[in-house]
């Protein structure tokens, strides 16, 4: 085998694995598992994060609405 395929493929068996030992270690079923439970938690997490920011920024809009509006009856009163 090719020694820099050889470092390549023990390079991946690293990353991909929890495995005590380093050489033989073959990804399975529960690595994969493993890895899509990552993406479901941060999705989770992007989209709390989302939310909570379009939630800020829809009560930030109210609040200049009604200040606009405070604005606008303070211009319109008859006092001199």
């Amino acid at each position: 085998m090719n020694h820099r395929l050889q470092k390549k493929m023990s390079f991946r068996s690293r990353s991909a694995c929890t495995c005590s030992s380093l050489q033989g270690c073959i990804p399975t079923k529960t690595h994969r598992r493993a890895r899509g439970g990552q993406a479901m938690v941060e999705f989770v997490v992007v989209m709390g994060v989302l939310l909570a920011t379009l939630t800020m920024l829809t009560l930030f809009l109210d609040i200049q609405r009604e200040h606009g509006d405070r604005v606008l009856r303070l211009v319109a009163s008859e006092y001199p």
